[in-house]
């Protein structure tokens, strides 16, 4: 199965902004993709999972990353991410 990860970090606006789109969707869906939120706390995690700008999600099957997006996301582009996903 799929799995969508939500990257975060504390305080930020454009991550809180998105939680509850978020939250919906992994409902919605939980059936045919698994969701995952993950806080980044370290620039060790952010370096090793490539990450630069938060929130960031990223779309994995048997752990190879098949897409992603970053940044100011809108919920409509993260509903179509998800749809696209399933």
């Amino acid at each position: 199965m799929k799995t969508i990860c939500k990257y975060y970090i504390q305080g930020c606006f454009h991550c809180d902004r998105i939680k509850d789109e978020y939250d919906t969707l992994s409902k919605q869906y939980k059936d045919k993709l698994e969701f995952e939120s993950r806080e980044i706390t370290t620039s060790k995690e952010e370096t090793k999972l490539n990450l630069h700008i938060y929130p960031t999600v990223v779309l994995y099957d048997k752990g190879k990353e098949l897409g992603r997006l970053e940044g100011v996301i809108t919920t409509e582009m993260l509903k179509g991410f998800v749809e696209e996903a399933v």
